[in-house]
C-alpha cells in the first residue's frame, strides 16, 4: 500500500502563525501503526516550549539553523544534522537563525494524546490555498 501525503493535503498543527507542522505519518493519514512523522517549519524566533513525552524522537534539520535543548544540553543545529530524542527527555527547539527552520520530525511509538486534537488546522487543501 502506498499512502502519499504532503504539505498541501496534510492537517497542520500552527503557534500563532510563527509555526507550523504538518502532519505527515500517523495512523489517519497513512494507517500508521508505530511511528508519527511531521514536517516543522518555524519563522525566525520561533520556538516550542521545553515539554516531554513518551515518544522517542529525531528531528532532522533540512533547513536553516537553530537551537536545540535536550535533558538540559544545549547545542546549536543546521542542515543536515539529526538529533535523537530519548523518551521523556526534556526538550525545546528554536530558531535563532536568520531564515527559516524546516525539520523533519519521526517519532515512536505513536503519540498517547489525541492525534486530531494536536494537529486540527485544516490541511491547506482543505483551506483552498
Amino acid at each position: 500500500m502506498i499512502s502519499k501525503v504532503c504539505n498541501k493535503t496534510a492537517r497542520r498543527c500552527t503557534s500563532e502563525e510563527k509555526s507550523i507542522s504538518y502532519l505527515l505519518a500517523s495512523p489517519k493519514t497513512t494507517g500508521s501503526k508505530h511511528l508519527t512523522v511531521m514536517l516543522a517549519e518555524y519563522q525566525v524566533g520561533a520556538d516550542h516550549e521545553l515539554h516531554t513525552h513518551n515518544p522517542e524522537q529525531i528531528y532532522y534539520i533540512v533547513q536553516g539553523s537553530g537551537e536545540i535543548t535536550v535533558s538540559g544540553k544545549t547545542t546549536s543545529v543546521q542542515v543536515g544534522d539529526c538529533v535523537f530524542i530519548p523518551s521523556e527527555a526534556p526538550h525545546k527547539l528554536r530558531n535563532n537563525g536568520n531564515t527559516v527552520l524546516k525539520y523533519l520530525c519521526c517519532s515512536a511509538p505513536l503519540y498517547n494524546e489525541d492525534v486530531e486534537k494536536h494537529w486540527n488546522t485544516p490541511s491547506e487543501e482543505e483551506a483552498g490555498r
